[in-house]
Parts: C-alpha cells; structure tokens; sequence
C-alpha cells in the first residue's frame, strides 16, 4: 500500500514530540506505534486513538499490533485524531505561550 506508520523509540532514547509531518495547515497525521516507556505519549495516542503502544511490557502480541494499526489506517476520521493531539498537545506556539504564562505567574 506504500503507506508507513513512525515507530518512537524507547523511553531511554532522545524523542522532543510526537512527529505528525511537515509544517502547515496540509501536514499529513498517521497514526504511530510507541514504546510502554513513553508514559505520555503512550496515554495520549491509546486516549486518542490513533496508535498503538506495543513492548516487552504489554501484553499486546505483534500480530494483535499490526491489526490495530491497519485499522487505524482503513478508519478515514484517524488523520483527524491525530491533527487534534498534535495540535492540542504539542504544538510549539502553544507550548511557548504557556510556558510564558507559567513564568510569568510566578513573579506575582
């Protein structure tokens, strides 16, 4: 299908955010497979389900995986699902003005 699906590598390698594409409004989401030690982005991609945590730690077989990320590919509203968490969880503007914000509450 020439379709592929960005694995995160483990809790103990460097990853900053989940990547969802290119910059701009036309940035293509897919879903992603990611480590059980990336606890956040392990809860965010199972809450918005658009990928699949899959390890040594979980009970999730390799064939189980594959069948939820192919049905997560084939589902048309996943693109959608995982624009929302991009953007509402790590968006860079959006991190930058909270972290302005936080600081700036504690001078008060």
């Amino acid at each position: 299908m020439g379709r592929s699906v960005p694995v995160v590598p483990a809790a103990d390698r460097a990853v900053d955010v989940i990547p969802v594409g290119g910059p701009g409004p036309g940035r293509m989401a897919v879903p992603m497979v990611v480590n059980p030690g990336l606890v956040d982005a392990a809860e965010l991609l199972e809450r918005y389900e658009c990928g699949v945590v899959f390890g040594s730690s979980t009970s999730l077989g390799v064939e189980r995986a594959a069948d939820q990320i192919e049905l997560l590919l084939n589902d048309p509203s996943t693109p959608d699902r995982c624009r929302s968490l991009a953007e509402s969880h790590f968006d860079l503007r959006s991190g930058i003005d909270r972290l302005i914000a936080f600081y700036g509450s504690l001078k008060t």
